[in-house]
């Protein structure tokens, strides 16, 4: 699959061809949160992105950020017609973006703390004075971590020596390589397992949050179309590219969010916001 780098992203190339003009000229971005590798995100995302192509009649180009902060920054600039990100960012674009939410995957999420197998280390006391690998303070595993450390009476500042980490898989790899814990989200470890991965044990499970949200940006495709895009998402497990979409990428069907469900994210996108300059 070729990638290429483009204005700071990584740029899946575009297989459908493009029936307007409008679009065949500036081809939809489909954002990708960047919690893996570019060459991973656009295997296990990339039949998403043929179907919305088929849905729009369009090529479209899956992009992603080298980090989570622009990521997150290019989503509220409306840079991405379609956005695939965490709940937390979701629900930030939403309430102070404009940006519309189609539908989330109905499978949760929540932050798992692994060790090696070979540590000997049981639980979240057993943490003191180990290095944590964990993605940045941007995402909501972050936060979720550093929530259920300080609920276990653990100093962060003290106790702890916390080594950020690029994406949920780097933290996972410098356990490998260096020893001390991850910190990564339940679909990341879940991988791991699938992968037949034996080195690393759970120590400790967070409560869970919903999965991925689907945006769209309403200043950049008409309400209608955007409309027509949420309801056909509720069906597309059932479609072939469907199934091979969740197989592959390990997320369960799209649903529309129950109310409540994203509102209850608030403190973490506050936090967010926060971190991204907002007030």
């Amino acid at each position: 699959m070729l990638l290429a780098w483009c204005l700071g992203a990584w740029v899946v190339a575009p297989v459908a061809a493009a029936d307007s003009t409008a679009m065949r000229v500036s081809p939809p971005l489909f954002g990708v949160f960047p919690y893996m590798s570019p060459a991973s995100l656009a295997t296990r995302h990339g039949p998403l992105r043929a179907w919305l192509a088929q849905e729009l009649d369009a090529p479209v180009n899956l992009v992603t950020a080298p980090d989570f902060k622009t990521f997150a920054q290019r989503t509220c600039q409306g840079d991405y017609v379609l956005t695939l990100t965490a709940p937390h960012l979701g629900r930030l674009a939403q309430r102070d973006c404009g940006q519309m939410v189609l539908a989330v995957t109905a499978n949760r999420s929540a932050a798992v703390f692994v060790a090696r197998r070979d540590a000997g280390l049981a639980s979240l006391a057993d943490l003191r004075g180990q290095t944590l690998h964990a993605p940045p303070e941007l995402a909501i595993i972050h936060q979720l971590g550093i929530e259920a450390l300080l609920q276990a009476g653990l100093d962060v500042d003290t106790e702890l020596t916390i080594e950020v980490a690029q994406s949920h898989n780097s933290a996972l790899l410098a356990v490998l390589q260096q020893g001390g814990v991850g910190l990564v989200g339940l679909p990341t470890w879940q991988d791991a397992r699938r992968s037949g991965q034996d080195q690393l044990v759970e120590i400790f499970r967070t409560r869970d949050i919903p999965g991925f949200v689907l945006l769209g940006n309403p200043e950049r495709l008409p309400a209608p179309r955007l409309a027509a895009l949420s309801r056909d998402l509720l069906t597309l497990h059932a479609e072939p590219v469907g199934e091979r979409y969740f197989q592959g990428s390990g997320l369960v069907r799209f649903m529309l969010p129950e109310t409540g469900l994203l509102e209850a994210l608030d403190p973490f996108a506050d936090r967010a916001a926060r971190a991204l300059g907002g007030q």
